[in-house]
């Protein structure tokens, strides 16, 4: 009767296994969805950031053009008034010239007035050039305004491929909720169709051994469901884990919102770090929960081979009782008349603590890094797709310089070009130096991260190897009771 017991104990433990394998296969692939999510709308974010950035620096140096232009248009306006100035005194030399009576002052006003027309022609070739150099400033200043429309275009468009993603994250997110609630409800009902299932096993080999039919025993079989309420503190463990994952999210979405608003780089460089923070947080929410999960599935075998395994006994019962044939052991045997005393040793769940502060400090070590490559990382998008833009303003007003009709236009063109340029030799080398740290950033993370993981493989054998042994040890007590009561030699594991 032990052997049937235990076969219908394995029974059990395949069913409920398989019960729980499918729902948690799919807050997997939820979760894969959310993370991949995740990282289109904080990738988006981040390049709309950029892009809203060097929409700023254009705009900056088309501001600047504007503000030239209008400097260069006041003095045209002056080389105009110049030019009036001397064509006046031209005309009043002239009529000197023609009522003077005195050949030789005559002679004098008419040089004068040939020195007034010179001057005025050359104030008026001078006007011309301002006027030019203001229309090159004028011509710099849409071009660099085109520049900067686009780079607005550029960050509006990823805005909307970030808000998408976050709307198939909440989606993800919200199917991987649901889909842990249907891990609770198919826990449960796998083991009670399991511990049915280890009854109706039973039944079978007790009829096979006394030869009494069985399945009309009324009352016999036990409802009772107590036995989920063993996995009570584990759920709930979950079910926290699984909160705090939703409530990362949800705030990692909010810096990356937040991020995307701020108006300088220290701002998104702060957000993009916290958004990095929330997201590694979900992300380790989740593999707790994970891990937590198979110590539930068997927390609640375990519950339930004791509740099948009362189910059995009471059945036994009442067929005695109304047949008068002892049940479950050969003739002459004792018959157990106490119950089995279940284990409740739990120890095995600390044998993964002599790892637990490297890997403690495994994930510290991590979560730095990767902070320190999230700023970084922004930090050198930001700065290329500024340097890219400006370049494109440099590149188009050297290009205008070489088509200028004149010498100030080509000055005022070449001037543009300069004050473009002089963003592009700022912002290159920045980039270039975050691009560095951020590299190394990732080095430090992904040498932490196995680090972490080597801790975690054998951390995790400690506790498969412990929780076996828990298994055979109260195995082996269980089988010593039956041997101790019935007389007869059981075989024990160990």
């Amino acid at each position: 009767m032990v052997q049937i017991r235990l076969l219908a104990i394995c029974g059990l433990f395949l069913s409920s296994a398989v019960a729980w394998a499918d729902p948690q296969a799919a807050i997997v692939a939820d979760h894969a969805a959310n993370v991949q999510a995740t990282q289109a709308a904080a990738t988006a974010w981040a390049q709309a950031q950029a892009y809203t950035s060097a929409q700023a620096q254009s705009q900056n140096v088309a501001n600047e053009d504007i503000a030239n232009a209008q400097d260069q248009y006041g003095i045209y306006e002056q080389d105009l008034d110049q030019a009036n100035a001397w064509n006046v005194k031209q005309a009043s030399d002239r009529k000197t010239a023609q009522s003077a009576t005195d050949p030789s002052v005559a002679q004098q006003y008419q040089t004068a007035a040939a020195h007034d027309a010179q001057e005025a022609a050359n104030r008026t070739n001078k006007a011309n050039q301002d006027y030019s150099a203001y229309q090159a400033w004028m011509d710099a200043a849409n071009g660099a305004q085109a520049i900067a429309d686009q780079q607005g275009t550029l960050a509006s468009e990823q805005a909307a491929i970030a808000r998408q993603s976050e709307a198939e994250e909440q989606n993800s997110l919200d199917q991987e909720m649901n889909d842990a609630q249907d891990v609770t409800a198919e826990t449960g009902a796998g083991t009670q169709a399991a511990g049915k299932a280890g009854a109706t096993s039973s039944f079978s080999s007790i009829q096979s051994s006394t030869g009494v039919s069985q399945g009309q025993v009324s009352g016999a079989v036990s409802q009772d469901t107590s036995y989920l309420a063993a996995g009570m503190a584990e759920q709930a463990a979950l079910n926290g884990l699984a909160k705090d994952e939703a409530q990362s999210n949800i705030d990692a979405v909010h810096a990356a919102q937040t991020a995307a608003s701020c108006g300088n780089y220290a701002c998104a460089a702060y957000w993009g770090a916290v958004n990095y923070v929330k997201q590694t947080e979900a992300d380790a929410d989740f593999a707790a929960g994970t891990g937590a999960a198979p110590v539930l599935g068997m927390v609640m075998d375990q519950a339930a081979s004791k509740a099948a395994q009362q189910d059995v006994n009471q059945v036994g019962q009442a067929i005695q009782t109304q047949t008068g044939v002892t049940q479950g052991v050969p003739a002459g045997v004792n018959v157990m008349t106490a119950p089995i005393t279940a284990s409740t040793d739990s120890s095995y769940t600390h044998a993964a603590d002599p790892y637990n502060s490297q890997q403690e400090a495994d994930n510290q070590a991590n979560i730095n890094a990767g902070v320190s490559e999230v700023q970084t990382r922004q930090g050198g998008l930001t700065a290329t797709t500024v340097a890219n833009a400006a370049r494109s303003i440099a590149t188009q007003d050297n290009a205008a310089a070489a088509r200028a009709p004149d010498f100030e236009a080509k000055w005022a063109w070449l001037d543009a070009a300069g004050n473009a340029q002089a963003i592009v030799d700022r912002e290159a080398p920045r980039a270039q130096r975050e691009t560095q740290v951020q590299q190394q950033d990732a080095a430090t993370e992904n040498s932490a991260y196995a680090q972490a993981m080597s801790t975690a493989q054998p951390a995790t054998q400690a506790l498969d190897s412990g929780a076996a042994q828990s298994g055979i040890s109260s195995y082996d007590a269980a089988v010593r009771q039956i041997q101790d009561q019935t007389g007869v030699a059981q075989q024990v594991a160990q």
